[in-house]
């Protein structure tokens, strides 16, 4: 596929997404209405713009604006794009209320199935969920780069690895038939936070792995400076004693300086060894899609089991990307929800 249609396609989504009027008047040629914030934000004069990203048709289409990758249009595009749409909603498809919810409340909450009464019917809602993508990188002797997503309940603020298993989820760019409510979305930095702080186990292995592999090379180059500057040292060091002995305090000044700068440069030189040996880690985020997931409340009542009073009312949440029950998305009681 030609790498012009790459950038035409990239460009009429993005503007499409921000909700610009995009047309395709000719081959190669967009038209777009944009908004006020929008026009400002990509640095427009007015609210129309026609761009071209075939050559010969902005040789006939004159008034457009040619892409290219090295066009100014394109760099702050791509700029905003980054610094302000790093994310989509997508739609999980809802199937059926869970059957036999006690049977699998009771399971989930390790009881016998005659301790459980299901209190109310099933309830469905969309529980907002953010998967996270990060790239980390590697930097030592090499680079390496890794990608890795984390899920977290955009709702609880809890993560989800059992997401992060899953091959693919699918989904829809709109709701499907089912009107179900939704539960509301934290505020981004805490669930962002949220997702640094289980990233930071994700490659601690991997990262231990590559200092290991590192290690036998370091000491290997650190042994030949050792060698190279510890023969230059005890010259040094030597001449310099004899100078003492001579109480020539010219010759020994002189040697004393030279001494002094060649350990230094030992130093440095270590210095740099450790440098290009050590792992760094840099992580940077590639992007975040908000996935609207179903989730069925259950809320039974349970006479008897581990670690519930007797009598209590319980509330749980039926996963359908899981199929099974999963921690509270609300940390509420039972009867806070309608």
């Amino acid at each position: 596929m030609a790498y012009p249609y790459q950038l035409e396609r990239f460009v009429s989504r993005y503007l499409t997404n921000r909700a610009a009027d995009v047309a395709q008047p000719s081959y190669g040629i967009l038209e777009a209405v944009v908004d006020e914030h929008l026009s400002r934000s990509l640095q427009m004069k007015g609210d129309y713009i026609k761009l071209s990203f075939d050559y010969e048709s902005a040789q006939e289409e004159q008034d457009a604006q040619y892409i290219t990758y090295s066009s100014k249009f394109l760099e702050v595009l791509v700029d905003l794009a980054v610094r302000d749409h790093v994310a989509v909603i997508r739609y999980c498809p809802g199937k059926d209320a869970p059957s036999k919810p006690e049977e699998r409340a009771a399971e989930h909450l390790q009881t016998a199935i005659k301790n459980v009464a299901l209190v109310d019917r099933a309830k469905p809602y969309l529980v907002p969920c953010l998967r996270f993508k990060f790239k980390i990188a590697y930097l030592g002797d090499e680079r390496e780069e890794e990608l890795h997503h984390v899920w977290v309940d955009g709702h609880s603020g809890k993560q989800i690895p059992q997401y992060s298993e899953i091959g693919h989820i699918f989904f829809n760019d709109a709701p499907d038939d089912i009107v179900r409510p939704e539960l509301s979305l934290r505020p981004l930095a805490p669930l962002l936070s949220a997702a640094l702080q289980a990233l930071e186990a994700a490659g601690l292995d991997r990262r231990k792995e590559l200092a290991a592999q590192n290690l036998n090379q370091r000491d290997a180059d650190l042994q030949r400076t050792d060698a190279y500057f510890g023969s230059m040292i005890a010259d040094l060091q030597l001449k310099l004693s004899k100078a003492k002995l001579a109480k020539d305090d010219v010759q020994e000044k002189q040697l004393a300086g030279k001494l002094n700068a060649v350990m230094l440069q030992k130093q440095h030189h270590n210095n740099d060894i450790n440098d290009k040996y050590r792992v760094r880690r840099e992580v940077s985020l590639l992007d975040a899609a908000l996935y609207m997931v179903p989730r069925w409340r259950v809320s039974v009542q349970v006479t008897a089991g581990r670690g519930q009073p007797a009598g209590s009312t319980v509330t749980l949440w039926w996963d359908e990307i899981l199929r099974r029950f999963v921690p509270s998305s609300t940390g509420l009681p039972a009867n806070h929800l309608s």
